[in-house]
């Protein structure tokens, strides 16, 4: 029996998808509907794990939540960010788009917790916020980009708005100022937000967000990471994926270990020592907190418990 009222601009497509097998171009005419009917401009989708996300289903990004009920991508990384936090903690996320982790983490850190999303683009931060209104009070919007510096940007976004950029892409967008800010800036105003755990991914501006967070990279309990590794984002800000690596190591004074997420299974994997054609998710966990990874990898009795040490995978 199901646990929720029947939605026709959800279930059908769903039964669709899931049930008839209509898969191709099915996205595209929701989209075509959207533009015409304002209800579908922030519809209210429940998600797998009962959480709603408000979905303007104009955008692209949205169709794989509304057909799925989850993120169709990151099924592993979701897992391990249930094992690693916990309630009570103050976490963040850093480039935020419709919520999925925003909202996630609310409901892991509980109302004794606080989580800080950071979301610059304003068609991200209108589904963010009627995501989030009344339903997570320990979730706090920041409607900043983050960086190495303090001040204004620009932020590029095209037709898929997750793939936004400080960075001008090739292919067709518009572009919109934003403040940008540091993390030791944030900090600076916001000592109690000092995060456990923090979850970028900003389309290959991980390089800037690092350099920015030196005051919290060097304190002795410095955060868990899960970063995206965009071989083709970061090589708009001149650099390689496995160049962050040693940023982390060059500041921490514990020692961190360095992992790659498997997409679906949430397996933690050996870093790879180049990432020139793959695009993935890696968890950096310093040694006051490695006992966090014990209870994700005990759910992955077969996994190997060789881990690899940041400092190793640069040579």
């Amino acid at each position: 029996m199901s646990t929720r009222p029947f939605c026709p601009w959800v279930d059908v497509p769903r039964f669709l998808y899931h049930r008839v097998g209509v898969r191709r171009g099915l996205g595209l005419v929701i989209m075509r509907l959207a533009r015409h009917l304002k209800r579908l401009q922030l519809l209210p989708v429940c998600m797998d794990d009962g959480r709603i996300l408000y979905l303007d289903l104009r955008q692209p990004v949205a169709i794989p939540y509304l057909l799925l009920g989850r993120n169709r991508y990151e099924s592993g990384e979701t897992a391990v960010v249930r094992s690693i936090t916990a309630p009570g903690e103050v976490v963040w996320d850093i480039g935020a788009n419709v919520g999925w982790y925003s909202t996630l983490l609310a409901r892991i850190v509980g109302p004794k917790g606080r989580v800080y999303a950071f979301e610059p683009g304003r068609e991200s931060l209108r589904m963010l916020h009627a995501s989030t209104v009344n339903a997570y009070p320990q979730l706090r919007i920041v409607d900043q980009a983050l960086s190495d510096r303090e001040g204004t940007g620009q932020i590029h976004v095209p037709k898929d708005i997750g793939e936004a950029s400080l960075r001008r892409l090739d292919v067709g967008c518009y572009s919109q100022f934003c403040h940008v800010t540091t993390m030791d800036d944030f900090i600076r105003s916001k000592p109690s937000a000092f995060p456990v755990f923090v979850k970028c991914d900003v389309e290959g501006a991980e390089r800037d967000v690092l350099a920015g967070a030196s005051r919290i990279l060097s304190s002795p309990r410095p955060p868990i990471w899960l970063i995206e590794m965009n071989p083709f984002a970061s090589a708009r800000f001149g650099y390689r994926p496995e160049h962050l690596t040693p940023m982390l190591l060059d500041h921490g004074q514990a020692k961190y270990r360095g992992f790659r997420v498997h997409q679906q299974s949430g397996r933690l994997l050996p870093l790879p020592r180049r990432t020139e054609s793959i695009i993935f998710n890696a968890l950096f966990v310093p040694q006051w907190l490695e006992d966090r990874i014990v209870a994700h990898q005990q759910q992955y009795p077969w996994q190997t418990s060789k881990t690899t040490v940041l400092a190793e995978t640069c040579g």
